[in-house]
């Protein structure tokens, strides 16, 4: 808590030293300490344009920088999209593919087995004339 009050008792007196300096000089027409003074200017003047170069450069840099940022999120973006739009044709194509080998074997199967119920049927097939026995027992009722 003292060392703000001490800061503000510190920039208070320098403001008000300035202000009282500025005005003895506005009184006597000259500068005080003149030489050194102008010495200063120049420096703090050099130091101003420098660093106004400086911030022109980083301002422009920092827009292009944001910008590139941005293009490379959007990018990111897409490609995240695109994975995911190829990992959804690849699991169609493989669900694609068991289904119709399911098919093709559930075809083969239903074939082969009606091909066998076929060839039984034929092979305990009756012959007419016991077709004609059957028939003959059914009615005279000796089953």
């Amino acid at each position: 808590m003292i060392a703000p009050v001490i800061g503000m008792i510190a920039s208070t007196s320098s403001i008000i030293l300035l202000v009282l300096l500025y005005r003895l000089e506005a009184r006597r027409g000259t500068r005080f300490l003149k030489t050194p003074r102008m010495f200063f200017d120049r420096v703090i003047i050099a130091a101003a344009q420098y660093l106004d170069g400086v911030f022109a450069y980083v301002r422009r840099d920092a827009l292009r920088g944001s910008l590139h940022y941005l293009f490379h999120k959007v990018l990111v973006l897409i490609l995240s999209l695109v994975r995911g739009f190829e990992q959804w044709i690849k699991t169609a194509l493989v669900r694609n593919k068991e289904t119709a080998h399911r098919i093709a074997t559930e075809e083969r199967t239903a074939r082969n087995k009606l091909d066998e119920i076929q060839a039984h049927k034929q092979s305990v097939a009756l012959t007419e004339e016991e077709k004609q026995k059957h028939k003959e027992d059914a009615l005279l009722g000796k089953t």
